[in-house]
């Protein structure tokens, strides 16, 4: 399970890097923009579904609740991050880039 998250968060993280430097060629820079919404999302239910299992019985809403306020907060702040892309087309692409190497 974890070969599976690791390679897809890895995948994301080649494909965003790639992006940020074709993006003139729009086709490509589509192409691996979706490979990188491929691998989050699945390193996302991948981790969804473990943290059920991680937690004990007593405490597993608790922590499943905590787990998604977290994820909450990152969809909430994410659409902001486009508008970066105001002041450098690269900026987006880079700030998601280093928000993934520092989570993991």
């Amino acid at each position: 399970m974890f070969c599976v998250m690791f390679l897809s968060v890895g995948a994301s993280q080649i494909s965003l890097y790639i992006s940020a430097f074709v993006l003139d060629l729009q086709y490509v820079a589509l192409a691996l923009e979706m490979t990188g919404k491929c691998g989050f999302t699945t390193a996302f239910s991948i981790v969804y579904i473990y943290t059920a299992e991680v937690y004990p019985t007593v405490l597993r809403n608790v922590g499943m609740g905590m787990c998604s306020s977290a994820a909450r907060i990152g969809s909430i702040t994410a659409p902001y991050v486009t508008y970066l892309g105001s002041y450098n087309k690269a900026l987006p692409y880079k700030t998601v880039e280093q928000m993934q190497e520092c989570q993991g």
